[in-house]
């Protein structure tokens, strides 16, 4: 009965409105009393939506962004990783690569472990648009880290100099 009420676009739009606010309810501070409070209740409803929900790779997306937001334990990030087939098993499979690649690369610090999620999505079509995409993505993390960089080098200076008594005033536009 999903399967046909899917064909019809405007009930097709209900529902994924419908499963967008069942991925919103799997967040932190969701506000309408239907927060899963365990891992093992959130990855039960991940599991539903993806057995019975037909979900599209807008409501994986949106999934993987409300899990992403406060993943701490080892079973979390698993969880995260699950939604992140689900979502490839649509066939969005850059999008949500780089989505992930991404995420390890930016949250976690994994960098080879994002290397090697792209790699295995370069084999597939369009390849050379992931390769591109990811490129583009290192170079934005490389320019962030060297701009922490240069902030944590005027902070460490600016500590020392008033460690060793100096405001950084002294003798400047004298």
């Amino acid at each position: 009965m999903l399967a046909e009420s899917m064909r019809d676009a405007a009930l097709r739009d209900v529902h994924q409105a419908l499963l967008l606010r069942v991925a919103e309810s799997m967040g932190p501070g969701a506000s309408d009393g239907l927060v899963a409070g365990t891992v093992g209740e959130r990855r039960a409803r991940v599991e539903h939506i993806a057995r019975r929900c037909l979900p599209s790779a807008r409501v994986w997306a949106r999934t993987f962004a409300v899990l992403a937001s406060s993943p701490e334990t080892e079973e979390e990030e698993a969880l995260l990783r699950e939604v992140y087939e689900h979502w490839r098993g649509t066939g969005d499979v850059e999008e949500a690569t780089l989505t992930w690649a991404g995420w390890l690369l930016h949250a976690k610090r994994r960098g080879e472990e994002a290397m090697r999620v792209i790699s295995r999505a370069r084999h597939g079509s369009g390849g050379a648009a992931l390769a591109q995409r990811w490129a583009a993505i290192v170079r934005q993390a490389e320019a962030e880290c060297q701009e922490e960089d240069r902030g944590n080098d005027t902070g460490s200076a600016a500590a020392a100099m008033e460690e060793a008594g100096d405001s950084g005033s002294q003798g400047w536009g004298r």
